[in-house]
């Protein structure tokens, strides 16, 4: 009985470990993304290669407010323009990403931007910040 009962516990445990990550991440053709609160994650830029991207200020109704880490890594974009909506960029959010341009709304509101989110861009010429900026390590 006790084995039976272990062997359900371990086969539960990886039921819901893997499921359970999979049911809050969603996917669209762009995007990986989770609902967080009230708002998006972006976890993972998936689209094409482009000239320009425009992120969209919502994904299933709701506000697009996080770029996650490592979301735009690697990534080949020219121009990346962002919602007003985002809030927080995460660290290493476009680590290594080869876009030339990044692009804030001017309307942005409390954006904060943590440490590292721009490393190895060695090809980004222009960040237009908005004046709502703030920085953390």
């Amino acid at each position: 009985m006790r084995k039976t009962s272990f062997v359900i516990c371990i086969i539960m445990t990886v039921i819901l470990c893997f499921n359970g990550a999979s049911a809050a991440t969603k996917r669209n053709d762009e995007y990986i993304y989770e609902a967080k609160g009230k708002g998006i994650k972006i976890i993972k830029y998936i689209g094409a290669e482009t000239e320009l991207l425009s992120v969209p200020s919502k994904i299933d109704g709701k506000p697009v407010k996080t770029i996650g880490r490592n979301a735009f890594e690697n990534c080949i974009v020219g121009t990346i323009a962002l919602p007003e909506t985002i809030s927080t960029i995460e660290e290493d959010a476009f680590y290594s990403s080869k876009c030339k341009e990044i692009i804030f709304s001017p309307n942005s509101k409390q954006l904060t931007i943590i440490g590292g989110a721009f490393f190895l861009c060695s090809n980004l010429d222009t960040i237009s910040f908005p004046s709502s900026v703030s920085f953390k390590k």
